[in-house]
């Protein structure tokens, strides 16, 4: 694994995180796309599989006051790291509350910034963490970044008090490009667009809630946020292999910009004891379906995303917009 999650907020809700409190998705201060996270005067969470390295990135817009933490990295309860704003709109990089480097400039209250974070969590003079802030490298420290027993990453926090603060378009890679797509450094700018189911696709095995034909399936999907259980698709019984396809809404890419990855996501819950699997993602124009692996449901709505893909399996050559416009969505119900 090397990207570990991206999110824009796009789904239009907060089941990203593992504790949202009152985390909000909102369309009314956005960097990119159609949401962003309102996570002002409260608290949140995301838990990770432990990291010793990694490299993080998140577009946030705040207004005053200032004092407090960006980001705080955490092993469990325990915070090793933090990056903190000062009154003044300096930002630093901390150790244990610990200021070990501050940036050169102010950063303006009521305007979107990129901060991307290098964390290597390890004893002086091994440990690492690096800055940038608007894609210049503004802190670069190497000395002790471990306080503690604490050899991992595993929980991202952040408490925000009485700050305005919004966070878009996050990114996170650890450094093992186990899966060859190079996302082992820096996440670099990145903007997330979600594009929607909008009409029937090539398969329609599932059933939906309206109890009318599969070919209107796509219209018990397409509720941004997810209205819960009042529309939705469902499979019962024996159903191994029975997939939905949808095709979806059009894209048009932002002039200057390239596309750098795909990923489908959905919100599923199953409802009884037994185990449930699902795979996820798209069928590419002229190609084959490309779908994740087995993913495991519960009985509450989870998040799931299928594989990312930077290029075209088709053609092996980074995704264009027409190639986007042909896709279709498909889910599958899995052993």
């Amino acid at each position: 694994m090397t990207r570990i999650f991206t999110d824009g907020a796009e789904m239009g809700d907060v089941l990203f995180f593992t504790v949202p409190n009152t985390v909000s998705a909102i369309t009314s201060t956005k960097r990119s796309g159609s949401y962003s996270y309102d996570a002002g005067n409260t608290t949140f969470s995301k838990t990770i599989t432990g990291l010793s390295e990694f490299y993080l990135r998140w577009g946030f817009y705040f207004t005053p006051p200032a004092n407090k933490n960006l980001m705080e990295f955490r092993n469990g309860g325990t915070a090793l790291c933090q990056v903190y704003l000062t009154s003044s709109y300096f930002i630093e990089a901390r150790v244990n509350n610990v200021a070990v480097g501050t940036s050169t400039g102010t950063y303006l209250n009521a305007l979107w910034h990129l901060i991307e974070v290098h964390l290597k969590i390890d004893d002086s003079p091994n440990g690492i963490f690096q800055v940038k802030i608007n894609g210049v490298l503004e802190i670069d420290y190497s000395g002790d970044t471990k306080p503690g027993a604490e050899t991992t990453i595993d929980t991202l926090y952040c408490s925000t008090g009485n700050v305005a603060y919004n966070l878009d378009d996050l990114a996170l890679n650890d450094t093992d490009n186990s899966d060859g797509k190079n996302d082992n450094s820096w996440c670099g700018d990145g903007h997330v667009v979600k594009i929607t189911p909008s009409g029937s696709g090539t398969v329609n095995n599932w059933v939906n809630s309206g109890g009318v034909s599969a070919s209107a399936n796509y219209l018990y999907v397409d509720e941004f946020p997810y209205d819960s259980d009042t529309s939705y698709v469902y499979v019962s019984g024996s159903s191994i292999g029975n997939k939905d396809k949808y095709a979806m809404t059009s894209f048009s890419k932002p002039a200057g910009s390239n596309i750098k990855r795909i990923f489908s996501q959905a919100n599923m819950r199953k409802t009884n004891a037994d185990d449930t699997y699902v795979k996820i993602g798209y069928l590419p124009l002229g190609s084959t379906d490309q779908l994740s692996g087995s993913i495991s449901l519960t009985t509450n709505y989870t998040r799931i995303t299928g594989t990312s893909a930077s290029t075209n399996p088709l053609t092996g050559l980074e995704w264009t917009e027409s190639d986007i416009n042909d896709l279709e969505y498909v889910c599958e119900i899995t052993s």
